[in-house]
């Protein structure tokens, strides 16, 4: 594509970025990460989502936490997947732990919880 001449926009990397995680094609998922920070692409939710799920799905939870981080604005999107990720990590090493017993869950959850209702005043919790 970039030998045509053509630079890939954000929707291509999310597609291209999907199909590495489908595949577990992580090196490839690097290199378009690479791509994403040496060309100043701004991490939004979709940039950042797809990558916090490529990295999940290829295994590299370490990399899927450290784009959380990275990312200056969250969405309700964008921390399902972060717990999405943490449930997937426990039952993939067969634990089975209630939320409240797991430290990390739980904090995690505590945050999306204050970050989701200080962003909506029209929330309604049942």
């Amino acid at each position: 594509m970039r030998g045509e001449g053509f630079e890939p926009d954000e929707m291509t990397l999310v597609s291209v970025l999907g199909a590495c995680g489908e595949l577990g094609d992580l090196s490839s998922g690097r290199l378009i990460e690479c791509y994403v920070v040496d060309n100043e692409m701004m991490m939004n939710s979709y940039i950042g989502s797809t990558l916090i799920g490529m990295y999940a799905k290829c295994g590299d939870l370490v990399s899927a936490r450290r784009i959380f981080d990275e990312m200056s604005k969250k969405d309700l999107v964008t921390w399902k997947l972060e717990c999405y990720v943490y449930g997937a990590k426990t039952r993939r090493v067969h634990i089975r732990v209630s939320l409240g017993s797991n430290k990390l869950q739980q904090e995690r959850f505590s945050e999306q919880i204050s970050d989701v209702v200080k962003r909506s005043r029209n929330t309604k919790v049942r």
